[in-house]
């Protein structure tokens, strides 16, 4: 694995291009990090470094770089704006009472004075002046000294003079996200305003708002930078998605269909050798198994150079040679992709640049109005330019101390005259990760990248120049004295104490405010010496250091803030709060308290309750504060514990060594320090010896803490182990009784504790409190909260309540007010307004006007359903009447019949639209399979060549799926029944269980109804005579009354016995039967299984299959049209942006079938028509799914033929020719023209807007097979009589024409590819015999068809919805005007009115020409109307047809079965 940090330039992206393309996709990862450190992180300083050398405009170069002849003693002048004749800076913001000061900075005054006149020390007074007298300020601030407070002053300084000295906005930097935040928090609290920070990683809300960006999305840009700003983000979109689909392509390349398309473009020689092309366009295998098999074949030998290749067949090469060439190819099918990925990123970078060229000057004035801008070192440098366009004046570094001196030399911008450090060297230095080049290494002394600026000035090392004047801060307010004198003599000899720290009282539960705590425990890792760990943790500590935080927060005198335990190690961290976390302790809650002072004297709940909610419950870790050394500094607390952790034989202390650390570490706490650790594990850093040894002289160190009752301070309590803080203070006083009085009176039974722990004492003893009214004792306990009412319950009373109802139990209090008791006897009342007559408990009254009326509305929806909703959610109530009434949607089922099959729609009401599709399973059925398909799609017959329909004495020879052709039996059944009687069913049906037989049957079955037409009943039925026929549903009947149920007479010709003798009109075409109903007179079940009426069934289920097959390729037609009005829509939206193609013209020079042509046209436009393409696919798919050779009666017919050939028969299957649907068919096949249409003249407005990468001229596009289309369609659309179909026919075949014209108007015609088959002739007309035609003869012929299409359109006033199609095309005709294509909406109006024959839901009929459609509400015609197909005369009056209108029986019948049957 390599690894190499790049820079995105076209050099190395197209390097690592060429690396991914030779390694290939791979399934596996790598996740690369950092050692501790992000390359953002130091990217942009070491950036803003390389342009510092290139173009050296540092200020200050004398100072921080003097030559050798110079010297940083000789002087450190005012700040240049400072240096104007008379200058001087007013001070009058930091002086009492608002009295007029005055500092000139070449003439500054006395600091004294300066001290008596303001808030500061005298310390802090001298840091003043000598920053306003100096271009170069240093200050040194000891721990507690007030460094940010004085920094706070300058800056305030700074800004009244902001004007006079045109000072412009001052910066303000930070190492840390988290300093940066507390400086502009304290700027805040100072009350000054037009603070911006930048960068995101803020953690503070209150500078949220204050953020860069969040300023400049309020500030409103030009017009111009609008419109710039949006152009840009445009074309970043544009880009960044042509180079995704350059990468997706070049991933692609690997694969073996893209080799294919490699070689079919660049290398036709080699692709007719690997896949040798048909004419049609058909390929034999798929490409990647004929490349696999390549590749994998040849011989040993010799490999060639690839030059030597060219002229050798690929079948001969070498197994070697061939992988050569095989690599080959794919570095070149990838190199254009490479190119294109490189290209698209420069234009990607060169437009993010113009938008934050935009955004930074919109940025650059919110920054110019500003007073102060935070920023980080590292955020600085990112955005370096920004800043060296704002010319600012001053700078100024908290904690420079910690700062890296490369990351401050890159913020002191050329502008700056005045630069204030403020900072600690003896405190954390700046962190690095290499240790070898750290200062206290002694191999990395001399590089010592540790060492900042502000130390490397202050403190300059040996033979390095002279110190810089600085300032010092003498005065802590911040600790204890006796905590400062740890590091007061140590590091800092000159500090001084302020006043009120002396006063500090002492910590609550200890005796000594300050103590080191000694103990030899390991830590873990010690025996085995490990010094691999990066960090350390010491079991023992963690639990000492949790029982001592515990006992010092049960106290109640100490805040979350107050107390924090610091550690230098992150295992020791995370140990120290997982063990806190598992802690709970009772802590001061300071929302409660707030809540408690609020609280007014009538207050219902008694004060000594509320009191106790002062306090709560909850865990140790959130109760203070846990942090390492390194991120606590600038912080405090007023009681801070030190786990040291380190506790090894080696005494070897880590990196507490260094007395940087070692300050930070003892001047964080405020009132008491308690350190837990090894002392001889310590002892051998000299300052760590030199605490201890002070401390030992104090008496503040030992091996136990000793702990003091605040109430019993005289009681020894000693503790050495975790344990004992248990044993000698459990409740954090001693183990003394608590001598306290309780709140209530009673005496505390528990120990010695803290008083916020007696506070939340509950008294157990039994509440002594009386109640109001009655003498009953109160149940609770002196500590809990008395109830307001007495609940004592009182039985067996007779109490009389106003309504007059009485009870004979309730409570001691509502039996002292009857007039409270609720009467729940349930009562009958009517509601006024909606009258509706309602039981409710009887304290209800229905007459209010909230109360809600619960019984169901019922009120009747347009829709017809009623209401089921409750009454009060429908109907509004006003004074006793309704004013409004709402019944939202109705959710009721539809319950309306389907056309095409016997069930009900399921879908919630949906009144004024179609139920749409039926998705219930199909029902249709026979002995041999079942329809998998949903009901409504179209059933395959079955295809079985035997029919189940026969008897001993007779049989079906047709297919299973056609209408049997025999005449059934009508003798009874000779098969014996398991009871050992004849079988009382027919002859070739199933028998029945013995639950049947006649004789053994019981009496219920004997007595059953089965001859209607002489009332007999079964036991009196002669089977001999009168077999009988039974149904799946149970019910059963004689042979007799079911044939009459089912009409067999209009379908056999029967004898005198009214038996079947043969089949009537067999040489007719069949024709459907309308009839009464034909199913299970008692219960309407199915009858399918009854072989006796097989003809009359499968004659149904084709009826049912075509009826299926006719709305369903309407709604597939539909849907298609929608689709292809979206890809319209789409291909509009997208303009003229194409991406550029990887295929060469090449493949446009000769001729195809329609998708070759469509796939080559794709070629010059890129991906722009992958999802037009895919919809044709699916059209045409759609079309040979609607051919007449797939619809039910035809697909029967060929059963039957191919039956005839196996057997050598000559059975028959006739049916009228008009049964069959074309209208799905011509529906279909216009579509497909529509779609090319659609991708022609879209290539057409691409070739004029210069985007596509071919002229129209050379691209060979075979129209003959379009004009062969176009008249097939207009003569089936003629002669079937479709007269929209046959004008959109027209319409497409002038497009064409027209189309032809265009395409070929640069070489004046369009030749035809010699090697093309063309079509039969006998179905072209002359004006398609050739594709070869001149320009004026092609805009004739088009004319031609938009005459006709007019006369169509005058003819038929069902024609009139593709009026402005035709307009447009004849305008494109007659003036040249590019053909404008109606809308994506257009297109769904048209196809939805020429669908709408089949929206009804009521019966089918068809008009004279054949068409079908249907008439809604009852289903009988009332008025007349015209076919919306041919204008034919449909409808009538009084449910009387017009002359040529028949019920469409055969396409009906089975709407609910066969007149009623269902299948």
């Amino acid at each position: 694995m390599r690894l190499k940090l790049i820079d995105p330039n076209a050099p190395e992206i197209r390097q690592v291009l060429h690396w991914y393309q030779s390694m290939g996709p791979s399934s596996r990862r790598y996740l690369v990090e950092f050692p501790g450190v992000l390359l953002a992180s130091f990217k942009d300083t070491l950036a803003a470094l390389q342009e510092m050398y290139k173009k050296p405009a540092m200020p200050f170069r004398d100072i921080l770089a003097p030559s050798e002849v110079q010297s940083a003693n000789m002087g450190i002048k005012p700040p240049r704006y400072a240096m104007k004749a008379g200058f001087e800076f007013d001070l009058s913001c930091l002086a009492r009472g608002g009295n007029e000061l005055a500092v000139r900075p070449q003439h500054p005054p006395d600091p004294e004075e300066i001290a008596s006149r303001t808030t500061l020390d005298p310390t802090q007074s001298v840091a003043l002046v000598n920053t306003l007298s100096r271009e170069l300020s240093l200050i040194q601030g000891p721990p507690g000294t007030g460094k940010s407070y004085t920094g706070e002053k300058i800056i305030k300084v700074l800004l009244a003079n902001k004007r006079k000295a045109k000072l412009g906005p001052i910066i303000c930097v930070c190492y840390t996200n988290h300093a940066l935040d507390q400086l502009l928090e304290h700027l805040l609290d100072d009350g000054i305003g037009q603070i911006i920070r930048m960068g995101s990683q803020s953690k503070s809300e209150r500078l949220q708002d204050l953020n860069l960006r969040h300023i400049a999305r309020l500030q409103t840009r030009t017009k111009p930078e609008k419109s710039d700003l949006y152009h840009a983000e445009q074309r970043i979109g544009m880009h960044a998605n042509a180079t995704n689909r350059a990468l997706k392509g070049l991933q692609a390349t690997t694969l073996r269909g893209s080799v294919e398309i490699f070689l079919e473009v660049t290398f036709p020689s080699r692709h007719q050798e690997l896949f040798g092309e048909s004419e049609e366009g058909w390929t034999t295998v798929g490409p990647s198994d004929q490349i696999n098999r390549w590749l994998d074949g040849g011989h040993g030998g010799r490999c060639r150079q690839l030059h030597e290749l060219n002229a050798v067949r690929l079948s001969d090469m070498t197994h070697d040679e061939r992988q050569l060439l095989y690599s080959n190819w794919i570095e070149a099918s990838s190199e254009d992709f490479i190119t294109r990925v490189t290209n698209e990123h420069q234009q990607y970078t060169s437009a993010v640049e113009s938008r934050d060229r935009l955004r930074k000057d919109l940025d650059l004035r919110c920054l110019q109005a500003a007073n102060i801008i935070g920023a980080t070192t590292t955020g600085l440098a990112r955005n370096l330019e920004l800043f060296q366009k704002l010319r600012t004046k001053v700078l100024l570094c908290e904690e420079a101390g910690e700062v890296l001196e490369a990351h401050l030399l890159t913020v002191l911008l050329p502008s700056v005259e005045h630069a204030i450090l403020i900072g600690d060297h003896l405190q954390l230095r700046p962190q690095i990760q290499n240790y070898d080049l750290q200062s206290n290494n002694p191999r990395g002394k001399q590089y010592s990248l540790d060492m900042s600026l502000f130390e490397r000035l202050v403190q300059p090392p040996r033979g390095i120049g002279d110190a810089v004047p600085f300032s010092i801060l003498e005065t802590q307010r911040r600790m204890h004295p006796s905590i400062a004198e740890l590091i007061r003599s140590t590091l800092y000899p000159c500090l001084k104490d302020a006043v009120q720290v002396s006063q500090y009282p002492e910590v609550v539960g200890m005796r000594k405010r300050l103590f080191w705590f000694h103990h030899e425990k390991p830590e873990a890792g010690a025996a085995n010496n490990d010094t691999l760990s990066s960090s350390r943790s010491n079991e023992f500590e963690v639990e000492m250091t949790a029982a001592l935080v515990s006992h010092i927060v049960r106290q109640g005198e100490y805040s979350k803030e107050d107390i924090a335990i610091i550690t230098p190690y992150l295992g020791q961290l995370q140990k120290l709060r997982r063990r806190m976390s598992e802690m709970w302790e009772v802590a001061v809650n300071d929302r409660d308290l707030e809540e408690i002072e609020a609280l007014t004297p009538d207050a219902q709940e008694p004060v000594e309750m509320a009191t106790r909610s002062k306090v709560s419950k909850t865990r140790l870790v959130n109760s203070i504060r846990v942090a390492t050394v390194d991120n606590f500094q600038g912080e405090e607390a007023k009681v801070v514990i030190i786990s040291l952790v380190r506790s090894n034989p080696q005494n070897n202390c880590g990196f507490l060594r260094t007395s940087n650390r070692i300050n930070v570490l003892l001047s964080r706490a405020r009132h008491g320090m308690y350190i837990i650790g090894n002392s001889k594990t310590y002892s051998s850093v000299s300052m760590w010896s030199d605490v201890i040894s002070m401390l030992r002289a104090g008496g503040n160190f030992g091996t136990s803490f000793e702990l003091q009752c605040p109430r019993h301070p005289n009681t020894p309590l000693r503790v050495s182990e975790p344990d004992h803080f248990v044993q000698c203070s459990p409740e954090s006083g001693c183990i003394l009784p608590c001598d306290k009085r309780l709140d209530c009176g009673h005496s505390c039974t528990g120990r010695c504790h803290s008083e916020m722990l007696h506070n939340v004492v509950k008294c157990l003893v039994d509440c002594p409190r009386s109640k109001k009214g009655c003498d009953h004792p109160c149940p609770l306990r002196c500590g809990d909260q008395c109830h307001g009412k007495c609940r004592v319950r009182l039985n067996e009373i007779d109490l009389v309540l106003p309504c007059g109802h009485r009870v004979s139990s309730a409570y001691c209090w509502e039996a002292q007010d009857p007039a409270s008791i609720r009467c729940t006897e349930r009562v009958s009342r009517t509601v006024p307004g909606c009258s509706h007559s309602v039981t409710v408990p009887c304290y209800e009254n229905v007459n209010a006007f909230n109360y809600r009326c619960t019984a169901k509305c019922g009120n009747f929806r347009p829709c017809g359903h009623s209401c089921p909703s409750q009454c009060f959610r429908c109907n509004a109530r006003e004074n006793g009447e309704i004013t409004e009434q709402s019944h939202g949607v109705c959710t009721v089922l539809c319950g309306r019949k389907y056309q095409t099959c016997c069930h009900s729609c399921s879908r919630p009401c949906h009144d004024g639209s179609q139920c749409g599709s039926c998705n219930e399973p199909c029902e249709v059925r026979c002995s041999h399979s079942r329809c998998s398909k949903k009901c409504h799609e179209p059933c395959a017959p079955c295809a079985e060549p035997k029919c189940q329909s026969s008897c001993p004495h007779t049989s079906c020879s047709l297919p299973c799926a056609a209408p049997c052709n025999w005449v059934p039996c009508s003798k009874r059944c000779e098969e014996v029944l398991s009871c050992g009687h004849q079988c009382p069913s027919l002859c070739g049906e199933s028998c029945p269980s013995v639950a049947y037989c006649q004789r053994c049957g019981s009496d219920g079955i004997k007595s059953t109804c089965v001859d209607f037409l002489e009332m007999k009943e079964y036991i009196e039925i002669d089977l001999d005579d009168d077999p009988c026929i039974f149904a799946d549903c149970g019910h059963f009947l004689t042979v007799s009354s079911m044939d009459s149920q089912m009409d067999m007479a209009a379908n056999y010709d029967l004898d005198e016995n009214g038996h079947p003798v043969r089949i009537r009109g067999a040489s007719e075409p069949f024709s459907g039967v309308p009839g009464a109903t034909k199913a299970c007179p008692t219960c309407r079940g199915s009858l399918r299984n009854i072989s006796r009426f097989g003809r009359i069934v499968r004659r149904s289920m084709l009826d049912e299959a075509t009826k299926k097959f006719i709305s369903w390729s309407h709604a597939e037609c539909l849907r298609l049209a929608d689709s292809l009005a979206t890809e319209q829509e789409k291909l509009t939206k997208a303009g003229l942006i194409v991406t550029p193609s990887t295929e060469s013209s090449k493949s446009m020079t000769k001729y195809r079938p329609r998708l070759g042509q469509l796939r080559q046209l794709q070629s010059t436009v890129g991906e722009r028509y992958n999802d037009i393409i895919t919809l044709w696919t699916m059209i045409s798919s759609f079309a040979n799914k609607v051919r007449a050779e797939e619809q039910p009666f035809q697909r029967v017919a060929d059963l039957v033929k191919h039956i005839n050939r196996q057997n050598k028969t000559s059975e028959e299957f006739r049916f009228d020719e008009a049964i069959i649907q074309v209208k799905g068919q011509l529906t279909a096949n216009l579509l497909l023209l529509k779609c090319e249409m659609y991708i022609f003249s879209d290539c057409v407005r691409l070739q004029e807007g210069g985007r596509a990468n071919m002229k129209m001229g050379e691209m060979k596009i075979n129209w003959l097979i379009y004009r062969t289309e176009c008249a097939n369609l207009i003569n089936l659309a003629h002669n079937r009589k479709f007269p929209r179909e046959e004008l959109q026919s027209h319409i497409f075949a002038a497009q064409v024409e027209l189309l032809a014209g265009l395409f070929g108007s640069q070489s004046g015609s369009i030749k035809t590819d010699q090697n093309q088959n063309p079509p039969p002739r006998s179905l072209i007309d002359d004006t398609t015999k050739t594709n070869e035609k001149p320009l004026e003869d092609l805009k004739t012929s088009a004319i031609n068809h938009i005459a006709r299409a007019r006369a169509l359109l005058d003819e038929y006033p069902s024609t009139a919805i593709l009026k402005d199609e035709l307009d447009a095309m004849e305008l494109m005709a007659n003036n040249g005007v590019f053909y404008r294509e109606v809308s994506a909406e257009e297109i769904r109006a048209v196809y939805k009115a020429m669908s709408s024959e089949l929206m009804g839901t009521g019966h089918w009929y068809t008009c004279e020409n054949g068409h079908p459609f249907t008439v809604g509400e009852c289903g009988m015609p009332m008025q007349f109307a015209r076919c919306p197909e041919c204008n034919a005369q449909v409808g009538g009056q009084d449910h009387q047809a017009v002359e040529g209108v028949r019920h469409a029986a055969e396409i009906e019948a089975l709407g609910s079965g066969v007149g009623g049957m269902r299948l």
